[in-house]
């Protein structure tokens, strides 16, 4: 299981690496969405937990760009400004500042139980 974390807050991203890491997930880390998807695209990874809000190209662009090149890898959004155009409708969205145990506990469903979709209306 191979974890990408993408955001420009470097002491949050670090914090949520080394948290993942020491509960035996496999984890990369990219300073932005740039990196993230220069990372995402020569590399495979099973989850992309990337802040929404960054320069470059923010997590939406992101997951866009990854959908575009049929990546089937699963994302979770995170944001500390959540507001109606931040809201996500393809992907949980975490609001900062989270538990780490609720990202461990999503991450776990996400990977473990092939039919959990973790939107009311999960789309076609």
């Amino acid at each position: 299981m191979k974890i990408l974390v993408v955001d420009d807050d470097k002491n949050f991203r670090h914090s949520l690496v080394l948290y993942l890491t020491s509960n035996g997930w496999n984890v990369d880390e990219a300073v932005d969405g740039l990196e993230g998807w220069s990372k995402l695209k020569s590399n495979p990874y099973d989850v992309v937990i990337t802040d929404i809000e960054m320069p470059g190209m923010d997590g939406f662009a992101l997951r866009k760009r990854a959908r575009q090149r049929k990546l089937k890898t699963k994302f979770v959004y995170m944001s500390a400004y959540p507001s109606s155009s931040t809201k996500p409708k393809s992907a949980p969205l975490l609001i900062k500042p989270f538990v780490l145990e609720k990202l461990q506990s999503l991450l776990e469903k996400i990977v473990f139980e092939p039919n959990f979709h973790p939107l009311p209306n999960p789309p076609p």
